[in-house]
C-alpha cells in the first residue's frame, strides 16, 4: 500500500483527500497550518512538516505521494495588496511548496 503526504489537511479540499485516501486504505502523513485540527482528527501524530516526515518515513519507511495542497489566496486589486501581504502569500504558495518538496524528497 502506499504511503501519502498531504498538506493543508485540516479543511477543504485537504481534508477531503486525507480523509478518502484513508478510505481506501493507504497510510497517509496529514499536515496543517491549523495543527490542531489534524490532532483531533488523528490524535497520533507530531507538530510540524519536518517531525511529520521524520515520523512518517521512520514509521513508514518511504513516502510515495506528496499532496501539496497548501496556499491560500488574497482578494484584491494589486493596488490594494501591501508588499507584506503579497510577499506573505509568495512564501506560503511558492516557497512553501518548494520546501515541502524538499524535506521529501529523500
Amino acid at each position: 500500500m502506499s504511503v501519502w503526504l498531504v498538506t493543508g489537511a485540516s479543511r477543504g479540499l485537504g481534508a477531503e483527500i486525507t480523509r478518502e485516501a484513508l478510505e481506501r486504505g493507504p497510510s497517509v502523513i496529514a499536515t496543517a497550518r491549523d495543527a490542531s485540527v489534524v490532532r483531533r482528527a488523528y490524535p497520533q501524530g507530531p507538530d510540524g512538516l519536518p517531525a511529520a516526515v521524520e515520523a512518517g518515513l521512520a514509521r513508514f519507511g518511504r513516502i510515495d505521494v506528496v499532496v501539496n495542497n497548501a496556499g491560500y489566496g488574497v482578494i484584491g486589486a494589486i493596488e490594494e495588496i501591501s508588499d507584506e501581504a503579497g510577499r506573505a502569500l509568495f512564501d506560503v504558495n511558492v516557497f512553501g511548496v518548494l520546501n515541502t518538496l524538499r524535506a521529501t524528497v529523500v
